[in-house]
């Protein structure tokens, strides 16, 4: 007896659908087969942007200025020091030949011109967002809102990419003259400038510096002080005169003060601006004019001459007689 078939053979599967026999053998014959790699892509395209042509990426650049961009979210962690001076100085830039999105403007398709990022150094393209052009300085330092409405509102180049390029120059005229673009360029200049000399703007190696610089000015007025004792030294001079303490002053006195001052008022009338610089900023305990000072000076040279000597016996191997 022929079999009877079933009731459910005499209606036509819908479309879409697949039968159970089928969808048994469909997966048998896939399981040897090895399936295609699936590939997931983040679409990071503003929602007010317009259409453009859309290429897939796997991945930005680490520099671009899209990832700069500050979040609404408190939670995002501002950027640190390092961040912003790299992304001002190595920020990611295309090449001539890179081919820029083009976009859907009424009837006509625009993009964005290499040569805008020749003639303003400020402006950064960005890949992320939907594509477009920030304002770097902007994005790094502008404050979050302007204060005033209108053209003075941070959004294009600053929030949001300029990715319509209709009246792109004259957007791009506008944002460099408002106040906001220059204040944020005063503020990365000033912060270029303390980055690269840290060490200089710190304020322990100022007052370090500043110290080191009074030590200095303060040794170079000891100089001809200290050459005018040598001088009396070395061609058997007198120091001391009836009177040879107190300040020291140019015009000659009626009292006779010693050779020592003498000869030190007379590098003052010869022009000696260093010793005339030190005599009139040093307090009056510190001129080092003193008979004190000078005895300290011809004993430390007396010092200094008999460790020479010393040196001098110990290398030679015979001595005169």
């Amino acid at each position: 007896m022929k079999r009877q078939e079933k009731l459910t053979n005499f209606f036509s599967t819908e479309p879409g659908t697949v039968a159970e026999g089928d969808l048994q053998t469909s997966s048998t014959q896939q399981d040897g087969a090895e399936s295609p790699p699936i590939i997931e892509t983040l679409d990071e395209c503003d929602s007010n942007a317009s259409p453009a042509v859309k290429k897939p990426r796997l991945a930005f650049d680490p520099m671009d200025i899209g990832r700069f961009v500050r979040k609404s979210s408190s939670l995002h962690a501002p950027l640190t020091e390092e961040e912003r001076f790299k992304a001002l100085t190595d920020c990611w830039k295309p090449d001539e030949h890179y081919q820029f999105p083009k976009v859907l403007e009424s009837t006509r398709t625009r993009a964005f011109q290499h040569h805008y990022l020749v003639k303003w150094p400020w402006l950064a393209y960005s890949e992320m967002h939907g594509g477009g052009a920030f304002c770097k300085y902007c994005v790094l330092f502008a404050r979050e809102t302007s204060d005033q409405r209108g053209p003075n509102f941070l959004g294009v180049l600053v929030a949001k990419p300029l990715n319509k390029y209709k009246k792109a120059l004259d957007i791009l005229k506008n944002h460099e003259r408002c106040q906001y673009h220059c204040e944020a360029k005063g503020k990365a200049e000033k912060f270029l400038d303390w980055y690269n000399d840290k060490v200089g703007h710190d304020l322990r190696n100022r007052l370090l510096a500043a110290r080191e610089e009074q030590v200095k000015k303060n040794r170079q007025g000891l100089v001809p002080i200290i050459r005018t004792i040598l001088l009396c030294g070395k061609q058997n001079i007198p120091f001391r005169g009836h009177r040879d303490d107190g300040s020291l002053s140019a015009v000659d006195g009626n009292n006779n003060d010693g050779n020592f001052r003498a000869l030190l008022r007379y590098r003052l009338d010869a022009g000696d601006r260093l010793l005339e610089e030190h005599l009139n900023s040093a307090k009056k305990n510190a001129t080092y004019v003193s008979h004190t000072f000078r005895n300290e000076i011809i004993s430390t040279i007396g010092k200094i001459i008999r460790r020479r000597i010393v040196a001098e016996v110990k290398v030679a191997k015979f001595l005169p007689c």
